[in-house]
């Protein structure tokens, strides 16, 4: 049976604490991919393995939120008639996300070219809300979609909001905020409602991200989930009191975020490095085990002495895992948040269900 890397962090890492924790899955740019992404070599991605993985996340961990961060439905550079085609998928991704418990949608701008009204429409009944903060419809107050999200579910005050860059998304009939002056007037009124933790899922891209937080230090923000051209990013970023991390395009990883014993960012040790080392750790003694499974009850080095290169194998293998083990362990008094970015390779299985619901909705593309 197979054991993943999720349930061995829960085991060693963890502990599977009954300390507060709060765990963010975060997913963004899926530029409306629904299958792997066909390398012979390592296939990843698609959404059944996603929603395998998401399912894991919850089994394994308390306070679990799921946010969906932009650019979802379609693909960058799509056109009209592409789009027209391909509708189907937004009825599809909807029923996907409620069916993964969505806590909430950021749209991007090319989500948006299905057209705004169809898409608040299609989105007005979910089980998730659809957050964005800065889009207006011209001359109105409201936002079009929800302005932000609270949840007290998990013993904290969550409070996050949603932000696209002016520069992405152009319309005669609807503006988009500034990006900045939204973010400070959201974070004061966080402030005076006495949110213990503020999340900002932006859509604005890497540069704006840093020159907006350039504008706001010592806002009260505390995390900022990124998306539209983050890259790989596995160990998070810290900018003064704020955590910057950013999802992964195409659905081929799925990133998770947990904060374990406090949500005070000043007051939290990085664990990471940790949480990698446990992952490299469990992965070289099972490769170390494999080696020396010949050798029985024997002593593994005795039994594989005429044999240099497997002995050097063993030897080596020995070597890093007491070297990793040193920086291994925490104080399980020590308030920590820990990130992994998560291929979504052959080690989650394609939950079957969501396989026919991706096969049916793709049948319905007007090729």
């Amino acid at each position: 049976m197979r054991i993943s890397v999720l349930i061995v962090l829960c085991l060693l890492l963890i502990g599977c604490s009954k300390s507060k924790e709060i765990n963010i899955v975060y997913s963004s740019d899926i530029w409306g991919e629904t299958s792997h992404c066909g390398c012979p070599g390592h296939p990843v991605g698609g959404i059944a393995r996603k929603f395998s993985f998401i399912k894991e996340v919850r089994r394994y961990h308390r306070g679990v939120y799921y946010f969906e961060i932009g650019d979802t439905f379609f693909k960058p550079g799509i056109n009209n008639e592409q789009i027209k085609s391909e509708i189907p998928k937004v009825d599809m991704y909807i029923s996907i996300f409620n069916r993964m418990g969505l806590d909430v949608f950021v749209p991007g701008e090319v989500d948006l070219l299905a057209g705004v009204d169809y898409l608040r429409d299609r989105l007005a009944k979910q089980k998730f809300r659809v957050v964005l903060s800065n889009l207006t419809k011209k001359g109105a107050k409201d936002t079009v979609f929800d302005r932000y999200f609270v949840d007290k579910r998990y013993g904290y005050k969550i409070c996050v909001f949603g932000l696209i860059s002016p520069e992405l998304y152009k319309s005669e009939v609807y503006e988009i905020l500034d990006p900045v002056a939204v973010a400070r007037d959201l974070l004061n009124e966080f402030k005076k409602s006495r949110c213990d933790f503020n999340v900002l899922l932006s859509h604005l891209g890497y540069n704006e991200d840093i020159k907006l937080l350039a504008e706001i230090p010592d806002s009260g923000l505390s995390l900022l989930i990124g998306s539209h051209d983050g890259g790989w990013m596995s160990s998070p970023r810290r900018d003064g009191d704020v955590i910057v991390v950013y999802g992964y395009r195409r659905g081929q990883a799925v990133g998770h975020i947990g904060f374990v014993g406090s949500l005070n960012i000043r007051m939290m040790k990085d664990a990471t490095r940790i949480v990698e080392n446990k992952k490299t750790i469990a992965k070289l003694e099972r490769e170390l085990l494999s080696i020396i499974k010949p050798a029985g009850e024997n002593d593994p080095e005795e039994f594989f002495k005429n044999d240099s290169n497997t002995l050097f194998k063993i030897r080596m293998l020995k070597e890093q895992i007491v070297e990793l083990k040193k920086n291994a362990e925490i104080n399980p008094a020590t308030a920590y948040y820990f990130n992994r970015m998560v291929s979504m390779d052959s080690m989650y299985e394609d939950d079957k269900e969501i396989e026919e619901i991706v096969k049916k909705a793709e049948s319905n593309f007007v090729r």
